[in-house]
């Protein structure tokens, strides 16, 4: 399955949240922090495709947690073959 999260004017970490719960099949008891998405999208054991589109740059996006948030995008990837993630 592919899904494709436009991150037009997020510019903080709730935003950021809300814009992921909105798009992908996430628990109801999902956190909405860095942790519970590692958690969630590494246990995911059908193929899935998350296309980042507009994804903010760290001005847009200040506290390093866009910048955390990708670092996540990559771990994920390198920890489950299933998932792909593109910016």
């Amino acid at each position: 399955m592919i899904y494709t999260i436009d991150l037009t004017g997020v510019s903080n970490k709730e935003e950021l949240h809300d814009a992921l719960q909105e798009t992908l099949p996430l628990p109801e008891y999902y956190g909405r922090n860095l942790d519970a998405l590692y958690d969630v999208l590494t246990s995911v054991s059908t193929p899935m495709e998350i296309q980042l589109i507009n994804t903010p740059s760290a001005d847009e996006f200040p506290g390093g947690y866009i910048q955390a948030f990708l670092k996540l995008c990559h771990d994920v990837q390198e920890e489950n073959p299933m998932i792909t993630i593109s910016v």
